[in-house]
């Protein structure tokens, strides 16, 4: 066999592969593996903001010093405070003297009154949304910390949606489950106590395995092209440069006929492909397509 043969085939082993690959992973990944693994990494950034919160509490110099972000002598650390621990990494802390607010990192949200929540770590439903509270007293001081969970406004716009707080959550293919509910993925704190539930919803797409699958699909796609221009230019070394010429085009025209007829691969999880933005026919059904017609 000579090198050039050698070469088509390797190109074609790995093209295959690499479809195959891809046909594989969209047909395995079913809606139960997508939402544990979206579980997985809600809480997973969830217990490592918790754990931020314990770390603080549990160190008995660190918390003496939350008793004194109220004083005068206490200005410069309470400055650090809503910088770092609620600018940086979101977390909102409240701290109360003989049960009356005495300072608060951030206004995203107020209690007034530290008695409604317990101690320890609970999951509650405010005006706003839902949050992780971790509640710690000694004698007549008690500090909240406040975790966001997922945003619950009454009204929404473009500006205010209710999804998964950023740090927690990048796509929005998930939300909290009620009670009736049955497939659904539990999500615990770092000591395994139970939080609240979340389930998928519907028509919504998991990012990281949509780009996962889409990387394999194109890597299968560049090897086919690069196969294909090789086996073209070998007919045209050959002598039939016009045979080479309508390989190509049947290739081109065959691509773009499996694309549109059986929406294969599915580009619908890019906006780009979204056909509200543009669409004038079945071959131009979106701005995405138009795009990829003018390519080939």
């Amino acid at each position: 066999m000579s090198t050039s043969a050698q070469i088509r085939l390797l190109l074609a082993i790995l093209c295959a592969t690499f479809l195959l690959t891809a046909i594989i992973v969209k047909e395995t990944f079913t809606p139960g593996v997508n939402l544990t693994q979206t579980g997985t990494i809600l809480q997973n950034n969830l217990n490592a903001k918790e754990i931020t919160v314990e770390e603080l509490i549990h160190n008995p110099k660190e918390f003496g010093r939350l008793k004194h972000l109220a004083d005068s002598t206490g200005e410069e650390e309470s400055i650090n405070i809503a910088r770092d621990l609620t600018g940086k990494k979101r977390i909102w802390l409240f701290t109360y003297l003989n049960n009356r607010l005495s300072y608060w990192s951030g206004i995203k949200i107020l209690p007034k009154n530290a008695a409604r929540y317990k101690e320890g770590t609970s999951f509650i439903k405010e005006a706003n949304g839902y949050y992780q509270v971790i509640k710690k007293t000694e004698g007549n001081f008690s500090a909240l910390f406040f975790i966001p969970v997922k945003a619950n406004y009454e009204f929404q716009n473009k500006y205010l949606h209710n999804t998964f707080d950023k740090d927690l959550l990048s796509d929005d293919n998930v939300t909290i489950a009620d009670i009736s509910d049955t497939q659904v993925y539990n999500v615990r704190s770092v000591n395994n106590s139970y939080l609240f539930s979340i389930r998928l919803k519907p028509g919504n797409i998991n990012h990281r395995f949509y780009y996962f699958e889409i990387i394999l699909w194109l890597l299968g796609f560049l090897t086919l092209c690069t196969l294909i221009h090789n086996i073209c230019g070998y007919i045209a070394r050959r002598g039939y440069v016009f045979i080479s010429f309508g390989v190509l085009a049947v290739f081109i025209i065959g691509i773009r006929f499996v694309n549109l007829h059986y929406n294969w691969p599915d580009l619908a999880g890019f906006e780009f492909f979204n056909p509200q933005l543009y669409a004038s026919s079945a071959i131009f059904r979106s701005l995405g397509d138009f795009c990829l017609n003018l390519l080939a």
